[in-house]
């Protein structure tokens, strides 16, 4: 492992002589939750692109952003803010655990009851279904099947088509109605095994009860086929007439992803150009915009992809063999990343160093400041930004700020944020949020985040914009300028998705690798957030751990446990033909038999080195990828797989 830089910036990264032999786009760096940050890791973006390196956003790399959000409405996400969460008459949450994700916010959650009901389901009697009005269990991955619908706009027309010649046309309403037929009410109780009466009553109410917001979290649409469930919640919203509203809506929290403004004068310089390139194509080697001669060196910070990722045992095969050629990672833990890189430069944590944030959750733009110096030889993104375009290139370095010491330069690209940053952050100054916390603009009253309002009610055309793409990036995804459900695209309709179906999960990727993985593996092995870290992030710290009792956890079904007799606090072992990871059994009625669930962020050193991920698989969805933009969802996996259980 190598200290901090300056001795190392000598052999600047090796950089230099993996572009002389491969070219500049076989460097390639990750930007992890921007919403976190836009000065340090807005640094890693800016030098990028002066380099010319590739590219990978975060949670493409993480896989958390839900396609259905493009497909349908043209944007990256567009959920409400925590203050909403009470204003909704009726509030399904569907695989969000947001007691234990969210705790900051869920107390407005809670307040929800007091005006509505909140129904959670999930196949999990988790932490947020124990204070729900109600607890609906499904099967795993069924929810596409669950969704209703209420309305009629139905009908056909004739139109004149530019030619002169005159077709018939039906709404798409009508369409779904048709394709409905086939899910009648006992047929979607069989397929979820929630009882009839039940999903009928909940449509009801929530077609009566409105406005309506449903929370569709990560766990939920982190699957093969999560943009078709997308597609299909988001049509109780819109049938409800819940979208452009104060507190209605869909939303999909996971992480701090998104980026509240036009961040574009720091990020892009007109210098620069980035070669964005999804991640599993690097992982995969090949696709749209990969190098021709491959990427041979990794740049990263805040995340943890040799464990975390659902193919590290790939990242580590390929860095074992030499195929990767370079790794440096910038961190303030010794993460299992840290331990496979060639070089790792010490990161300051949050308290020590300025930084300018603003979440999904909360649209306030927030000074961040050092409570202490930075400690040891920890130094900022920016800092090293800087240091390496020091030594890379005089004309880059001119563009970050070399005349003035760290602070000074943060505190100058902040200003340069707030002043360039749009509509949003008109007429707010540095100034005003050294203060404390100032409220983002908005088109809807008093500021307030309400999703589409403009849509709605000023009719203008969808989408609204998703920074940091280009508005024309994003618009071609809706290209009626409105919400759509029907995708008459040539590949929607040779999948048959041109309008929202549910199909079974694995059958398109498990089942159809390996026919007999669907009796060999009989469990479905899916993660969950831990209460006491940030995923990966404090694995390391002995009090959270104790918390945990420094154990890992498996969570399973008593018919599940008695079958294979295991008992309570049995050590165990789950394995596929991928990997295996250990933890010890909870046995849980709470948990729908026939699934294994796994309390995430472990890293490798406590499971004997066998990251839980090494279960998992990531699979390339080819209609996912007609609607890749940098920053815009790009969901190619199962987050989970099939698994088999027994003693450790």
């Amino acid at each position: 492992m190598g200290l901090y830089p300056y001795h190392i910036f000598t052999k600047p990264f090796c950089q230099k002589k993996i572009t002389k032999k491969y070219g500049s786009e076989a460097i390639a760096t990750t930007i992890q939750v921007p919403g976190t940050g836009y000065v340090h890791k807005g640094a890693f973006v800016r030098l990028a692109g002066l380099a010319q390196w590739t590219i990978h956003h975060g949670y493409d790399q993480n896989g958390d952003l839900p396609m259905f959000w493009p497909m349908t409405f043209g944007v990256q996400t567009e959920e409400l803010e925590s203050l909403e969460w009470p204003n909704p008459g009726y509030t399904i949450v569907l695989g969000s655990n947001l007691v234990q994700t969210r705790l900051p916010d869920v107390h407005h959650l809670i307040e929800a009851k007091k005006t509505g009901k909140v129904v959670v389901v999930d196949p999990d009697f988790c932490s947020t279904a124990s204070k729900a009005d109600e607890w609906v269990s499904i099967k795993l991955d069924t929810d596409a099947a669950l969704a209703p619908t209420h309305a009629d706009l139905t009908g056909s027309y004739k139109v004149e088509l530019t030619d002169n010649t005159t077709v018939e046309a039906v709404t798409v309403f009508s369409l779904l109605k048709e394709m409905l037929t086939e899910y009648s009410l006992e047929t979607v109780a069989q397929i979820t095994g929630a009882p009839a009466e039940t999903i009928e009553r909940i449509a009801v109410e929530a077609a009566t009860r409105t406005p309506l917001h449903i929370v569709y979290g990560p766990s939920n649409y982190q699957w093969y086929h999560g943009d078709l469930k997308g597609r299909a919640l988001s049509l109780l919203p819109v049938l409800t007439g819940s979208i452009g509203v104060s507190g209605g809506g869909i939303s999909t929290y996971a992480g701090q992803y998104r980026i509240r403004f036009n961040v574009s004068e720091w990020w892009f310089p007109k210098e620069g150009t980035l070669n964005w390139v999804p991640y599993l194509h690097f992982l995969n080697s090949g696709g749209p915009r990969y190098p021709e001669k491959g990427i041979k060196a990794m740049i990263g910070g805040w995340g943890n992809p040799f464990d975390q990722h659902n193919m590290s045992n790939a990242l580590k095969d390929r860095s074992a063999s030499g195929d990767i050629e370079f790794v440096a990672t910038f961190d303030f833990n010794m993460t299992t990343t840290c331990m496979w890189s060639d070089v790792v430069f010490p990161a300051t944590t949050w308290y020590e160093n300025y930084e300018l944030t603003a979440t999904i959750l909360h649209p306030y733009l927030q000074l961040q400041e050092p409570a202490i110096a930075p400690l040891f030889e920890a130094r900022t993104g920016l800092a090293l930004m800087r240091g390496l375009a020091k030594r890379l290139n005089p004309d880059w370095e001119a563009l970050l700020y070399p005349d003035l010491d760290d602070t000074k330069a943060s505190l100058e690209i902040i200003d340069l944020l707030l002043k360039t940053g749009g509509m949003e952050t008109r007429g707010i100054t540095l100034d005003m949020v050294k203060k404390g916390p100032v409220r983002l603009h908005s088109t809807a009253p008093d500021d307030r985040q309400v999703p589409f309002y403009e849509q709605v009610h000023d009719r203008v055309p969808f989408p609204p914009p998703s920074y940091p793409a280009p508005l024309p990036a994003t618009a071609r995804f809706v290209k009626t300028g409105r919400i759509e459900f029907y995708k008459d695209e040539d590949l929607f309709l040779a999948e048959g998705e041109q309008l929202p179906v549910y199909k079974p999960t694995f059958e398109d990727t498990e089942y159809k690798e390996d026919p007999d993985a669907l009796t060999k593996y009989r469990l479905r092995f899916v993660t969950k957030n831990s209460l006491y870290r940030v995923h990966s992030t404090h694995s390391n710290n002995v009090w959270l751990n104790e918390l945990q009792g420094h154990k890992p956890k498996i969570f399973l079904n008593p018919a599940d446990a008695a079958e294979r007799n295991i008992a309570a606090n049995d050590l165990v072992e789950v394995y596929n033909n991928r990997g295996k990871t250990r933890a010890w059994a909870v046995i849980d009625p709470g948990c729908r038999q026939g699934t294994l669930i796994f309390e995430q962020g472990w890293w490798a050193k406590y499971l004997q080195d066998e990251s839980y991920n090494s279960l998992t698989r990531a699979w390339i969805k080819p209609l996912h990828e007609i609607y890749f933009v940098p920053g815009i969802g790009h969901r190619r996996s199962d987050a989970g797989g099939s698994a088999v259980l027994r003693h450790g």
